[in-house]
């Protein structure tokens, strides 16, 4: 894990208080992609496999880490909350897991700023895929949305 990832796992230990729960580390944080982990000790429900609440909180943390990321690349501000999500459960998740997130298409970024820049608010649409032993266990489809402080 090289500094940037480490200081933002520092960061989401601090202010995002389930995280410190979840055995949570960053693997990947840039502006395009962000990959964070869990241990499965952690997050397990009584019959052994991830607990659905965690699946989500992971996804939440690292699509809402992507949207951070991207933003303050393009040293955009503004509040961050998630609009509505949909989260499809695949497999039981029995070992740890990582979700990877993206965003939808770079098409829809552009109207984002576009909107944020004309109204003050702008939502983004962004993806996470959720991964065990290279198996996938759930996807996650999130609106984000931003307003201009």
């Amino acid at each position: 894990m090289n500094t940037k990832e480490k200081r933002y796992e520092e960061y989401l230990l601090d202010f995002i208080p389930i995280t410190r729960s979840m055995n949570l580390s960053v693997i990947e944080y840039q502006s395009r992609q962000t990959i964070i982990r869990a241990g499965i000790e952690e997050n397990k429900s009584k019959k052994d496999f991830a607990f659905g609440g965690s699946i989500v909180s992971l996804c939440l943390a690292s699509a809402w880490s992507l949207l951070q990321c991207r933003m303050e690349e393009e040293e955009i501000e503004g509040v961050i909350v998630i609009n509505k999500q949909d989260t499809k459960f695949r497999l039981p998740i029995t070992s740890d897991f990582e979700a990877t997130s993206r965003f939808e298409s770079e098409e829809n970024w552009v109207r984002f700023k576009e909107m944020l820049g004309r109204m003050r608010r702008g939502r983004v649409t962004i993806n996470s895929e959720v991964f065990f032993d290279q198996k996938l266990g759930a996807t996650f489809n999130g609106i984000f949305a931003v307003v201009k402080d």
